[in-house]
């Protein structure tokens, strides 16, 4: 026999599901009881049906594992009433897969279901690797794998190849069966522009019981065996979340998802049953919250049908196709009981930056914040590569942005403004002040209007200033920036600190239609810098990051920014020739040996031209663009459009234009790995653009070594272009020679 609890672990375990009900009740009675719509006949809650939202999946081909009973049964059956192309029902005994499909088949007389057995044993790699085998000699498509095989409850053994008998089945077998099948899924998502290729992967609340230290358990075997069935149960479906993520992580042309089914009356209780005493009346318990077959499979249903924009990737799905509150999703969300974050969640923005200051913890950023301020110190001479600023590379010209419009709503925000309100908002286009931006959560230059201090006429008008001078796109990226930085300061429990509002606004001059003027807007993770004269525009510098870079949660879940430059030049690097890529690549390592003193630190980590480095020295590195083929060119552009993205069309094309002038001048240098898992840095650099990308280690997060979900990009324009200082030189001067008579 075998038992639910053997060790200290179990007894933790449940208590971690206990505690989650006790946290987020309506998400633990979605993962248990009968969803909303089910006790409201109807009325309220998800209305997903599958008869009537799952649209026709013609050409698709489907492989659904434990297919021949329960939910896998139930999925097929539905499955095959919209017209799949072929479903493949995979089960270890051949007579009951036979069985399930000729009662499917009779369910649907009218309709002629083409759905194949695939003989298939998850405790057995060789099963598996015959399975795939099978699959590919007989099939050049995979549409959707559905991950629905499980087992639970049972006494402590191997499976064939020595995992323990859970791990090994419903989350290692199905980790292999989905190795060996991706480079059909990738094939398929990539084949046309309209491919919709998903992963479903079940998993259950159950991965509240799994430890906290899951890595190493289920890295252990020996360590798996010593506990009952809940924590080694546990510790499978907690590995199914995380499997589902990083699937999403990795291949992002695939939909991966992961899905809790809620209490279902199924097979999968057979074992537990008879797990002793505690074991049996468990179960017993759980019996009086089953929900039916049919309606424990529309959440996966609806996980591999639903349209694409309305699932997000990597999430965790309850019944019925609700987000779920999964722990696992926050691998690397910090201890909040720590001290700092305990004194942040008290502090407002000004209290955390004065303590900051005072305090000057943590050293090394105070130390690099006492850096950028010897700098400023130091006149303005922009970014060059080898210290000399090169002239006449900026002229005048009409990019026809709306500048009357820009300068109504700037003029709009003054007429509803205090006069020491006025006087807080605006500086001399010359100041010093422009040069005081910075990306920290802390503000360190308090200047201007900061948003969430201001009335929302005043806070809606400043927006409008944005709106009326970036690009459609553009405010859209910039607001997305700002959610997300509110994302972050829910999740370490600061939103006075962090939220989307935490941002200052300055003006430097007067807006005009004929004169030079401009405006900055800083804070966390967002910076941008824009001058303005008549019909031209330079935004730059600017700072763009996210930590984390997509919020899974809340009324804005799905908001991602930064993976289009992500995905572009990881695709350039790959793209060279190994020789190139030697070329490119100038340190192997994200923290490398080989760095001089100086070309790490670890605020900025790989990135040169953040805040207050306006006249940093950039030498040439990595490969020039004139080595490139010509659809290697194109990505290098595609890239360069995507940093441009804050300028309105017609300024951003000419802003291209020109630097595709200087081509041959062009650098691209990498840092660290280009695998698609690898964390990197890349730059493109030439005598007009200075591009940068970089993955970070963790700030909030707690990710000691960079990770692709905590991004820092920059863009600078070199030889004195930043803040449009190049152009000022040819802007006319108000007084000619005959000046203005004064009249008194």
């Amino acid at each position: 026999m075998t038992y639910a609890l053997t060790s200290f672990q179990d007894v933790a375990g449940l208590g971690g599901m206990v505690a989650h009900a006790i946290r987020h009740p309506l998400d633990f009675h979605a993962s248990t009881g009968p969803s909303l719509n089910e006790l409201t006949a109807g009325i309220l809650g998800s209305q997903f049906n599958p008869d009537r939202d799952i649209s026709d999946l013609s050409g698709k081909v489907i492989f659904v594992t434990g297919g021949n009973t329960g939910l896998g049964k139930e999925t097929i059956l539905q499955l095959a009433k919209h017209n799949p192309k072929r479903i493949y029902l995979a089960a270890r005994t051949t007579s009951k897969a036979q069985d399930a499909i000729a009662s499917i088949q009779k369910e649907l007389p009218s309709l002629s279901a083409d759905i194949h057995h695939i003989p298939l044993d998850l405790a057995s790699f060789a099963s598996i690797r015959a399975a795939a085998k099978r699959f590919h000699a007989e099939c050049d498509r995979l549409d959707t794998l559905i991950l629905n095989a499980g087992t639970m409850g049972n006494a402590p053994s191997l499976t064939e190849d020595g995992y323990e008998i859970h791990l090994g089945t419903n989350h290692i077998g199905h980790f292999l069966l989905t190795k060996l099948l991706l480079p059909t899924l990738r094939r398929t998502a990539t084949e046309s522009p309209d491919s919709d290729v998903r992963i479903v992967t079940l998993t259950s609340l159950a991965n509240r019981a799994a430890p906290s230290s899951l890595l190493e358990m289920i890295t252990s075997t020996e360590s798996l065996m010593s506990h009952g069935w809940v924590t080694r149960y546990g510790a499978s479906k907690a590995a199914n979340v995380l499997f589902a993520a990083e699937l999403a992580r990795r291949y992002p042309e695939i939909l991966s998802v992961a899905v809790h089914p809620g209490t279902v009356g199924s097979d999968l209780y057979q074992h537990a049953r008879n797990s002793g005493f505690l074991g049996g009346l468990g179960i017993a318990v759980v019996s009086l919250l089953w929900r039916s077959v049919r309606t424990g499979a529309l959440t996966q249903l609806w996980a591999a049908t639903a349209p694409r924009e309305s699932v997000v990737n990597g999430g965790y799905y309850v019944p019925v196709a609700a987000r779920g509150v999964c722990g696992l999703e926050g691998e690397y969300l910090p201890d909040l009981s720590l001290p700092r974050f305990q004194v942040m969640r008290t502090q407002d923005a000004h209290e955390y930056a004065e303590a900051f200051k005072t305090g000057r913890n943590p050293p090394w950023l105070h130390a690099l914040y006492t850096h950028w301020r010897e700098l400023l110190q130091e006149p303005f001479k922009g970014v060059t590569f080898d210290g000399t600023v090169r002239d006449d590379l900026f002229d005048l010209q009409d990019e026809q942005i709306p500048i009357t419009q820009i300068t109504e709503t700037a003029t709009h925000l003054l007429s509803l403004l205090t006069p020491a309100q006025q006087n807080t908002l605006c500086y001399h286009i010359d100041s010093p002040e422009w040069r005081t931006w910075s990306n920290p959560e802390f503000l360190l230059a308090d200047k201007g209007l900061r948003l969430d201090e201001v009335t929302p006429s005043i806070r809606t008008a400043i927006l409008a200033i944005l709106q009326a001078t970036l690009s459609p796109e553009g405010y859209e990226k910039a607001i997305a920036a700002m959610r997300i930085n509110h994302y972050l300061g829910e999740l370490v429990e600061s939103p006075r600190v962090m939220n989307e509002f935490s941002y200052n606004f300055v003006l430097f001059g007067r807006p005009s239609t004929t004169r030079p003027w401009g405006w900055s807007f800083y804070g966390h993770h967002l910076c941008l810098n824009v001058f303005l004269y008549k019909g031209q525009i330079v935004a730059s510098p600017w700072f763009t990051g996210a930590e984390p870079n997509e919020i899974d949660d809340g009324p804005y879940k799905g908001t991602r920014i930064l993976h289009v430059e992500e995905k572009l030049g990881l695709q350039l690097m790959q793209s060279l020739s190994p020789e190139l890529q030697a070329q490119a690549q100038i340190y192997k390592s994200m923290k490398d040996p080989a760095m001089p003193p100086g070309r790490w630190n670890r605020d900025d980590q790989r990135h040169l031209c953040g805040a207050y480095r306006d006249n940093r020295i950039v030498p040439n590195e990595g490969i020039l663009a004139s080595t490139l083929t010509p659809s290697q060119k194109t990505t290098l552009y595609e890239i360069l459009t995507q940093y441009l993205l804050y300028l309105p069309q017609r300024a951003r094309d000419l802003k291209l234009a020109h630097i595709r002038q200087f081509e041959a001048e062009t650098y691209f240098s990498w840092i660290g790995g280009f695998a698609d898992e690898d964390p990197f840095y890349f730059r493109i650099q030439n005598p007009v653009v200075l591009v940068e990308f970089d993955h970070h280690s963790g700030v909030f997060l707690n990710n000691e070594e960079p990770r692709k979900f905590h991004v820092h990009t920059l863009l600078r324009t070199p030889n004195g272009g930043d803040y449009g200082v190049a152009l000022r030189k040819r802007i006319p001067p108000v007084e000619g020679v005959e000046g203005t008579e004064i009249v008194w």
